[in-house]
């Protein structure tokens, strides 16, 4: 009995000591890739909107325990938005360059060593970096672009993600708040939206 009683008092320190471990925050970092499909909505109903492909890359940080992480990340993205009139006369390509710091709050479904599902959510920072806009096929002036575009924008993104071994796979939705467009003088005042899909790949250094 004494042993028996022995034997229960260690597995209950091993147990207590295993569930402790694994709400003790954990932390991971490393690179980070992906490709998006943006576009950008418009007030004027005689445009249609179109998507346009862009790449995407930077540096993610994860905070996690068993079932809840935190993820903050740097990226740099190349978006924009196409914008065509019905009769195919007018056409104007917008092409942003941003720094986007997204941070994720997430949880994680069958959270195992070596695979998890993971749903996330949450705020962004973009901070654009290089704008052109290209009407007709010319791109019109440096000074005339960076009055039409906001310097930065708020929004936030969703998505489902999984962890594969050291890899992460994120496919996320991403939208911009409020407008990002400054109409000139004589020019009609559109509000321009960003939206932006993408699937990133990332690996886990630790």
């Amino acid at each position: 009995m004494k042993k028996f009683v022995i034997v229960l008092f260690l597995f209950s320190i091993v147990f207590c000591a295993k569930e402790a471990y694994s709400q003790i925050p954990k932390f991971t970092f490393g690179p980070k890739i992906g490709f998006s499909t943006s576009t950008m909505t418009s007030d004027i109903d005689t445009l249609t909107e179109k998507f346009k492909q862009g790449l995407m890359g930077g540096v993610f940080f994860r905070f996690s325990t068993k079932f809840l992480y935190i993820q903050p990340e740097v990226l740099l993205v190349s978006k924009g938005g196409v914008f065509e009139s019905e009769t195919q006369t007018f056409k104007e390509n917008v092409n942003i360059s941003s720094v986007d710091v997204p941070v994720m709050f997430g949880f994680r479904f069958l959270p195992g060593e070596d695979f998890s599902i993971r749903v996330h959510g949450g705020p962004f920072f973009s901070y654009i970096v290089d704008k052109s806009i290209v009407v007709n096929g010319e791109e019109i002036s440096a000074a005339l672009a960076d009055q039409q575009l906001k310097d930065a924008y708020l929004g936030y993104q969703a998505g489902i993600g999984f962890d594969i071994l050291q890899f992460s796979l994120d496919f996320r939705l991403e939208q911009g708040l409020g407008d990002i467009h400054h109409a000139l003088a004589g020019a009609p005042d559109d509000k321009w939206k960003p939206r932006l899909y993408n699937i990133s790949l990332a690996l886990k250094l630790l």
